[in-house]
């Protein structure tokens, strides 16, 4: 039986996987863009070695540009299924497809186990 709370997560990532709404808001799917994204993770020590767990990544913007950046491997987690696509789809494009692993999953139970993630982003969704 799916619950109230599991109803609305799923609800909403189809509503962010809707082509519309990636047009009204950009890629980047909340306020701020890559930009405020980039402010982010440069505020933490992030290196090449350090591993990522983007929760409620959306289409990946911000996944696939710390791989490329940075050098990190990150692990992106989305209930989105068109947005995950969509994130693999830009990092091959990006050529850093071999540094972003894509998870469906919902950021209340994140499926990974504790501790092997040195950094966890989550941007907007927690609201």
């Amino acid at each position: 039986m799916t619950t109230a709370l599991e109803a609305r997560s799923t609800c909403c990532a189809e509503f962010y996987s809707k082509g519309w709404v990636v047009e009204l808001l950009g890629d980047s799917l909340h306020p701020g863009g890559l930009e405020l994204s980039k402010r982010l993770w440069r505020s933490t020590a992030m290196t090449a070695e350090s591993r990522v767990v983007d929760v409620a990544c959306g289409t990946g913007q911000t996944a696939v540009s710390i791989a490329a950046e940075c050098g990190a491997y990150v692990t992106a987690i989305d209930l989105g299924v068109d947005n995950l696509s969509k994130g693999r789809t830009r990092a091959e494009a990006l050529g850093v497809a071999d540094r972003v692993e894509w998870i469906i999953g919902d950021a209340l139970q994140i499926p990974l186990p504790d501790g092997v993630a040195d950094i966890v982003l989550c941007e907007c969704a927690v609201s």
